[in-house]
């Protein structure tokens, strides 16, 4: 993670942050060297430095899902490497 940065605002604590991407699993994925997303500091709370694997559903600003820690992110790595295969013959409805 490159920044961290505080979302003003009502409700729940968030963080704008910025991630260095080094490896992405979407259809096309166009991404830059960087991507930027909101995460509820309910869900994880992050600082520079820090690796971690995020998902999010396309076309949202927030992240549901983060995964820390070099073991777990390798874990859910091969998951989703294993089930790429498979995926791309599903449709969306």
């Amino acid at each position: 993670m490159t920044a961290a940065e505080p979302v003003p605002g009502i409700g729940a604590a968030r963080h704008r942050i910025t991630l260095r991407v080094t490896r992405a699993y979407a259809p096309g994925a166009g991404t830059g060297p960087t991507t930027t997303f909101v995460l509820d500091d309910g869900l994880a709370r992050l600082a520079p430095g820090d690796r971690a694997l995020v998902g999010a559903a396309r076309g949202r600003p927030t992240a549901d899902t983060v995964i820390t820690g070099d073991r777990n992110i390798d874990t859910a790595r091969t998951r989703i490497t294993a089930s790429l295969p498979g995926s791309r013959t599903l449709t969306c409805d």
